[in-house]
């Protein structure tokens, strides 16, 4: 696909959906080497690992997990998780192709969003961590108003990474 086509593409066109499980293959494609699984997915992802083993691994207890497609095209993902007042998210991702047009700014925005309906508007905090190697999505993750923070008491602070938390 020409990638000025692909640069005009609006949030409009996009369709956001539970995943299923023949997206997660697709996902699997976008990590071309050890290093980007790592950045995106953390320690619980091998490279070059099972499809099997990539779904049991992306499978966290209480995780909902989004793909946005664009018509047919699978080019975005996420996963968020409600606690009590407030909602994690975890593992963005844009496909390769679509990197660097703005979606990550939508995708995240839209995982807070539906967080929030989940919830009935109930979360106070939107938390995440983000490895401090990954550039790019920290840059995203401020832009969409996250700051960095210190973990509250009873979450484990992971020495790599910001935990960067969003009021709603």
């Amino acid at each position: 696909m020409d990638k000025n086509i692909i640069s005009r593409i609006e949030t409009t066109d996009l369709e956001i959906i539970p995943s299923q499980e023949h997206d997660f293959p697709v996902l699997k494609s976008w990590f071309s080497n050890a290093k980007d699984l790592l950045l995106w997915g953390g320690a619980s992802f091998r490279y070059a690992a099972s499809d099997e083993e990539f779904l049991r691994s992306l499978h966290k207890k209480g995780y909902k997990a989004l793909s946005f497609y664009h018509h047919s095209e699978l080019v975005g993902f996420g996963q968020y998780q409600l606690h009590h007042g407030y909602a994690h998210l975890g593992r963005v991702a844009i496909a390769p192709k679509f990197q660097g047009m703005g979606l990550s700014y939508y995708l995240v925005t839209s995982l807070v969003e539906q967080a929030k309906i989940e919830s009935f508007h109930s979360i106070k905090q939107v938390s995440l961590y983000v490895y401090k190697a990954n550039k790019v999505a920290f840059k995203v993750y401020t832009k969409v108003g996250f700051e960095i923070a210190v973990p509250p008491k009873g979450i484990t602070a992971i020495p790599a990474c910001h935990f960067m938390l969003l009021t709603c």
